[in-house]
């Protein structure tokens, strides 16, 4: 049994995962749920992360062998409101990039907020019962994609979803998420101060705290035998980027 002397330093060093649920988790897309999501969206565009999100996403399409005229198909797993898939919608217009985008989300009223928020270029939104993504066929997207899912998972979980996300891919999956650190929640807790982003506060450093350091995701697609590399990107706030490509024998 953990004294709370021990629970607290452990908490301190990084080395305690939390295991609490986030407010967004509970609430979806009510209106307190919109309001932080909103206020994530605020950090996101204001930080530069989105941009950087998205130009990850593009520069993985692109680098995706493609027959002349192939539309590639694209998902984003936890899209929330659909932010990141409108920007790479956008970017991928701008590169002359010929793409279809989806989006999934495990509760259906996020993927309604989605639908409602989307602009003319079409995406395709879907909802998912469990991190398995049972409901896409093997190989059926060349990309699949997150940014900042993971860390809602345990460990179960997160093998489900890695799993799943490199099963439906053709050529890749791309997984972006925060690295659990004391420097990292005491930076995110600022940064949404000074934005003036308190509703959303709580949840963004709970993300930290909940998070998956490098090694330890990485210690995970080797228990999967998943050809997975997990490196730090420059320009991604405070955290780190899992690429999986398919293995080619």
């Amino acid at each position: 049994m953990q004294g709370p002397i021990e629970r607290a330093w452990r908490w301190l060093d990084g080395s305690l995962r939390s295991g609490d649920s986030e407010l967004l988790e509970r609430e979806g897309a009510t209106p307190q749920g919109i309001r932080i999501i909103d206020e994530l969206n605020r950090v996101y565009h204001r930080t530069g992360l989105l941009e950087q999100a998205t130009r990850l996403v593009t520069n993985a399409l692109q680098a995706i062998p493609r027959a002349d005229g192939h539309r590639l198909r694209a998902l984003e797993v936890g899209m929330r409101d659909g932010a990141l898939l409108r920007q790479v919608a956008e970017r991928s217009d701008d590169l002359d990039l010929p793409v279809e985008l989806h989006g999934v989300e495990f509760r259906a009223n996020l993927a309604q907020l989605a639908q409602a928020r989307q602009q003319p270029k079409p995406i395709e939104f879907h909802v998912a019962a469990s991190p398995r993504l049972l409901e896409f066929p093997d190989q059926s997207f060349d990309l699949v994609y997150s940014l900042f899912s993971l860390h809602h998972f345990d460990p179960a979980r997160v093998r489900e979803l890695l799993t799943a996300g490199h099963r439906v891919s053709r050529a890749a999956s791309l997984h972006m998420d925060l690295d659990r650190t004391i420097r990292g929640a005491v930076s995110v807790w600022t940064v949404y101060s000074l934005l003036g982003c308190r509703q959303a506060r709580h949840d963004a450093v709970l993300s930290v705290r909940r998070a998956y350091r490098r090694d330890e995701i990485l210690d995970i697609v080797r228990t999967l035998e998943l050809p997975g590399i997990v490196y730090a990107e420059r320009g991604l706030l405070f955290g780190w980027v899992m690429q999986v490509p398919r293995a080619t024998h």
